[in-house]
């Protein structure tokens, strides 16, 4: 039996109940999660102490930890948009995960950390409240900037950047940018610990795939650290949010198993009396 511990990104079903589900389809794992009351709700942050103490006794009788940082260093997947941490605070939960490998170094840590997205419309269901004023051009700023600084912008893309940062008040432009490098450290740092060890697996997912724009900048960045690495295959970047947590635990069970999937191609046909229906064939697998 195979015990994990569990912190999701946050509290609904895709996150919460699709993993205990999986989990509980087989009888060689055990999957502890904290309670609701420590998770947090949409934009009510998790209770982090609370969250960090039941980690700490939870992993006394844990072979695994699959964590979500959004969830155990802000909170959650919205509360990750909407924190004020600073850089200490940051780096205080990072010496904290790595006091508790050292504590348990027998313990296997997959960790999944997303890129901020950057939603193209007025809205502060999600996001800070002053996105529903200006949503739509946070997007255009973020966009037009990475143009610009990939040399594929024109010169009206250019005189467009200045008139979509006119309107958006500066305070505004601050706070955004804050959180956002915040969290660029955040996952930068996570490679470190890929690095050095202390993270056996990371997946960093990107919770938006515009071609051009604050999230497409970051993630061209933290690429080229895990490529200077070599960590390609301890690190995965790709577009992504709600399955990870889904997707990990199956990995770990596949480690468990000492197993890897087959990928298979489905071909359909009406087929003959001679030649049935092509149902499936593997055509090679993940390692």
């Amino acid at each position: 039996m195979t015990t994990i511990a569990y912190i999701p990104l946050d509290e609904r079903p895709v996150n919460l109940v699709f993993p205990q589900a999986l989990a509980e389809s087989t009888p060689e794992i055990t999957l502890r999660i904290p309670s609701a009351g420590l998770q947090g709700s949409k934009k009510r942050p998790a209770d982090l102490v609370g969250l960090w103490n039941w980690l700490e006794g939870a992993l006394s009788e844990a072979d695994y930890l699959l964590c979500s940082l959004d969830m155990l260093f802000y909170g959650g997947i919205v509360p990750s948009r909407l924190h004020q941490q600073n850089k200490k605070q940051a780096q205080a939960h990072l010496h904290r995960l790595e006091r508790l490998k050292e504590r348990y170094p027998d313990i296997h840590i997959f960790a999944f950390s997303l890129i901020m997205r950057v939603p193209a419309y007025n809205s502060g269901d999600e996001e800070p409240e002053y996105y529903k004023h200006y949503g739509e051009n946070i997007f255009r700023w973020g966009w037009l900037k990475d143009q610009i600084s990939r040399g594929q912008a024109s010169d009206q893309e250019r005189e467009e950047l200045a008139k979509v940062m006119a309107i958006i008040p500066e305070e505004v432009r601050d706070d955004y940018l804050k959180r956002r490098e915040l969290n660029h450290f955040v996952n930068s740092e996570a490679i470190k610990l890929v690095e050095r060890g202390i993270i056996d697996f990371l997946v960093i997912p990107l919770d938006d795939c515009a071609e051009y724009g604050f999230s497409a900048a970051e993630q061209r960045q933290l690429l080229r650290y895990v490529e200077q690495g070599t960590l390609q295959q301890r690190i995965h970047i790709y577009p992504g949010a709600d399955e990870v947590g889904s997707t990990l635990l199956c990995r770990i069970y596949n480690q468990i198993k000492g197993q890897a999937p087959y990928l298979r191609s489905i071909l359909f046909h009406h087929g003959t009396a001679d030649h049935p229906p092509l149902r499936g064939s593997p055509i090679g697998r993940e390692h």
